[in-house]
């Protein structure tokens, strides 16, 4: 919230759209008089299609002297009408990631779980035709960090598929099939599991997700199976969503 030289109140933010979109370009214009502010938003194809806002009708068409909104989407309803406004806007395509880069989301992910890999396995992993792609790189690395030995951890990488989209079929197969030394869940629940997420229009709640998936639930697996999946999954509010587009597909 802010006060009437833009600095932090006790007032409210509003609840309501209408509310909230009346008062964004107060909220920025007292950003800027206090030397300015970015604002990143990642996924703009993600965005809810609730009160039009693929539209865009919440984003001020000028933004204030010092303010800059920064966004990433793939082809979208919501991105051609960013681009209509041609006021302020100015487009950059992202290309593949470069070594560099690839290498140090690579430590970073795996560092969190306090694992590395030996400079063969980061090089056979960026060889793979998509490991430019960070989406490809992180779904693959979420593979992998479970592995402990170095020959599974090799062999892994050996078998990950070459593209995002056969990454997925791969992930989700080896869910349903599993492989050497992790569960197979069968793929009557690792259908119903994810093809109800696909067909949720935002997504749905997890009792709701539960309950669709407990007449092929028979061995209990729900929970199990949602916490190996929560790495491509998303909440907004209660709704559980696919993070990716390309997943859904």
């Amino acid at each position: 919230a802010e006060s009437a030289h833009g600095g932090a109140t006790e007032a409210p933010i509003p609840e309501g759209m209408r509310e909230l979109v009346q008062r964004l370009p107060r909220l920025l214009a007292g950003a800027a008089d206090h030397g300015g502010a970015v604002i990143v938003l990642d996924g703009l194809n993600q965005l809810d299609a609730a009160d039009d806002a693929h539209t865009l009708n919440w984003l001020p068409r000028l933004l204030p002297e010092g303010v800059r909104v920064i966004m990433s989407s793939l082809e979208h309803p919501a991105l051609e009408n960013l681009r209509a406004r041609s006021e302020q806007v100015r487009e950059l395509a992202c290309g593949p990631l470069e070594m560099l880069d690839a290498y140090r989301i690579m430590r970073a992910v795996l560092d969190r779980y306090r694992k590395r890999l030996d400079w063969r396995q980061r090089h056979a992993l960026l060889g793979k035709r998509d490991a430019g792609n960070p989406l490809y790189l992180l779904a693959a690395l979420e593979e992998l960090r479970t592995l402990g030995t170095y020959e599974e951890i090799g062999a892994r990488i050996e078998a990950l598929p070459e593209t995002v989209t056969e990454l997925f079929d791969w992930v989700l197969e080896r869910l349903a099939e599993g492989v050497e030394g992790q569960k197979a869940f069968g793929p009557e629940i690792v259908g119903a599991h994810t093809s109800c997420i696909a067909l949720g229009r935002g997504g749905m709640t997890e009792s709701e997700l539960q309950s669709l998936c407990a007449p092929v639930d028979v061995a209990g697996d729900f929970w199990a199976l949602h916490r190996m999946l929560r790495p491509y999954l998303m909440h907004r509010g209660e709704l559980v969503d696919y993070s990716h587009g390309q997943l859904r597909e």
